[in-house]
């Protein structure tokens, strides 16, 4: 009998530990451009697929910033932007690449011309807006409305397109 007073509440301490183990918090961000390539394509099956080679980027032509927070629930929360300037022949590819892997070409649901991925797609959204004076690109890849709040409000989506949903087929 007193062996099973004694595991009953040994059982539910390790029952216990499992599940706090399993429910860890993360919280990071960065805008270092090393840590490009760990954060780009992380999470998302399709997380960050508008984004360009790490190649094209440097310090001088390139912000970029990453912040990911996961509680141990099922939905982790990202944004992860790049606004990049490119020379007018690398401004062009990107365009041509852009076209070929966006969804959607969306000329005016945002301040500027963007190429949509996903958009409002259970809550994550993917697009790339186009510059074509600045040759500069602003690529964003969203997963939670909380963060959509710190955008610039020229990349966010015009609120009479607010309901607008993309879905990428994976394709």
């Amino acid at each position: 009998m007193k062996k099973r007073r004694v595991l009953i509440p040994l059982g539910i301490l390790l029952a216990l530990c499992l599940v706090l183990s399993s429910c860890y918090v993360s919280d990071y961000s960065s805008s270092s451009l090393e840590d490009y390539v760990r954060c780009v394509g992380r999470t998302h099956p399709w997380n960050c697929m508008l984004f360009p080679e790490r190649g094209l980027l440097s310090k001088e032509n390139c912000a970029f910033y990453d912040r990911f927070q996961f509680d141990g629930s099922h939905t982790p929360a990202w944004l992860t932007y790049a606004f990049c300037t490119f020379s007018e022949a690398d401004f062009a590819k990107e365009k041509a690449r852009l076209a070929d892997t966006a969804a959607v070409y969306a000329g005016d649901w945002f301040e500027k011309p963007a190429y949509v991925l996903y958009l409002n797609d259970l809550g994550f959204s993917e697009y790339a807006l186009i510059d074509e004076v600045q040759h500069t690109i602003h690529y964003i890849c969203l997963s939670s409305k909380q963060f959509y709040e710190k955008l610039p409000t020229e990349d966010r989506l015009r609120p009479e397109y607010a309901d607008r949903v993309v879905h990428y087929d994976g394709t």
